[in-house]
């Protein structure tokens, strides 16, 4: 975790800017994933699509900030997820951790899955360390 933070700390500007790109191409509206080696955009139907430039300015902060990936689920509560350690596949288990902001709040049904640390962490599930405001460390196995 204290690694991380400090990766934050020393970069907080750095992991804003990448945020509010997410956020304003989305539009809030349209769930997709860049990563450093594709985009996914995850509706058929998608309402806009990145231009080879800002695909490279999201490269770059990927790369600057040592992540692998950054998603914007539309889900509802606006987050935004940036993968920064992945090992594994979804589907079949894995395990995952990162950065998670959130424009507004953490939503209330997603409170009791803060936890004081992620080093050690048990079960299956979503868990979160608030590192700052609106700010999460997240992990999943």
């Amino acid at each position: 975790d204290e690694d991380m933070i400090d990766n934050f700390a020393r970069n907080r500007v750095k992991f804003e800017t990448l945020a509010k790109m997410m956020l304003t191409d989305t539009q809030g509206k349209t769930p997709f994933k860049v990563s450093q080696e594709y985009v996914t955009y995850y509706q058929s139907e998608h309402e806009f699509t990145i231009d080879e430039q800002r695909l490279t300015e999201y490269r770059e902060l990927l790369t600057e900030l040592g992540l692998h990936s950054i998603t914007y689920y539309a889900t509802g509560d606006g987050s935004v997820v940036m993968t920064a350690y992945a090992q594994g596949w979804s589907p079949e288990g894995g395990t995952y951790k990162g950065y998670e902001y959130f424009p507004s709040r953490l939503p209330d049904d997603r409170l009791s899955s803060v936890v004081d640390s992620l080093d050690n962490p048990s079960g299956n599930a979503w868990l979160r360390r608030k590192i700052d405001d609106n700010w999460y460390l997240w992990f999943l196995e």
